[in-house]
């Protein structure tokens, strides 16, 4: 049987709320803008990465309007989570980002997409594929992230 690291309580995000969450095999488009949360100096947005457990998910961040970060972490919410991997530059990615990340069961995961520099805003892609088996995953969590 296999298990399913589940995303619950999403409508409770400490910032703003998206419409979608991201699975391997999808892609979707945000916005990075002054209504959004900031930490350390810099707007974000939050987005439940759900996938099977024991699955490496790589997710990469691209944007042609700023210099794309990209957190991924596990814990109650995006903002306190426990960051297992932050990416700046990915290999021979420029300005956008790449995160990987292998899946444990109970855990609750959140990727964290934000600008290098303070207060800048515009649009962004997220992608996730797994590496190395199937993309297999749950149907997306719909609460402000599109998916393409």
């Amino acid at each position: 049987m296999r298990r399913t690291a589940m995303v619950l309580g999403c409508l409770a995000l400490s910032g703003p709320a998206f419409a979608d969450s991201l699975s391997p095999g999808q892609s979707g488009t945000g916005v990075l803008s002054s209504s959004n949360a900031k930490m350390e100096g810099a707007y974000y947005d939050c987005v439940p990465l759900i996938a099977q457990t024991g699955q490496t998910v790589v997710v990469t961040m691209t944007s042609t309007d700023f210099d794309s970060v990209l957190y991924v972490g596990h814990g109650s919410d995006c903002a306190s989570m426990s960051v297992d991997e932050r990416n700046d530059d990915g290999p021979q990615m420029g300005h956008n980002s790449q995160v990987t990340v292998t899946i444990e069961a109970g855990r609750t995961y959140w990727l964290r997409p934000t600008s290098l520099w303070s207060s800048t805003t515009g649009s962004y892609t997220l992608a996730a594929t797994v590496q190395g088996g199937s993309a297999n995953a749950p149907a997306a969590f719909h609460n402000n992230f599109r998916l393409n």
